[in-house]
């Protein structure tokens, strides 16, 4: 792995592993184009920011399952739950945003590997439908206000 000299002394993370440790210069007997890592026992980030491997052994991760249990049913039955209370629109675009946001959140994490894969379907499943749900929601309202007004 190649790093500017500009990150010698700083926390640097591998992109492939994830793993963190602090770039250096090699020693002289290395080959020379290789940078030495010293892991750190301390945490480098910021208490608010995890990173999803940290703790994790290779087999774990081999085994795509780094410990973070998915969210796809939860997802799922927002996405639900916001196209059925959709003619509500304040309830189709809560519920409908919820899950769109949480899904988005999850996936991204699902393809960083910090987050079992096996609900990717469920989520995006829920996602869409919470898209759908927003857009119905929408609709409706302005179905509603047109009604109101034709009464009127």
């Amino acid at each position: 792995m190649q790093i500017q000299e500009s990150n010698l002394g700083e926390y640097v993370q591998c992109p492939s592993c994830r793993t963190a440790f602090t770039a250096e210069l090699p020693a002289p007997s290395e080959n020379p184009a290789a940078v030495v890592s010293s892991p750190r026992q301390e945490h480098p980030w910021p208490s608010d920011r995890e990173e999803p491997f940290e703790d994790l052994d290779a087999e774990r991760r081999e085994l795509n399952y780094p410990g973070v249990p998915h969210r796809g049913t939860l997802i799922l039955t927002l996405g639900i739950l916001g196209l059925v209370l959709s003619c509500c629109p304040l309830a189709g675009w809560i519920l409908g945003v919820l899950a769109m946001s949480l899904g988005n959140d999850d996936l991204r994490q699902m393809a960083l590997g910090g987050m079992d894969r096996s609900g990717k379907g469920l989520t995006q499943a829920g996602k869409v439908l919470g898209l759908i749900a927003v857009i119905v929601a929408t609709f409706s309202c302005i179905l509603n206000g047109w009604i109101r007004l034709k009464n009127s």
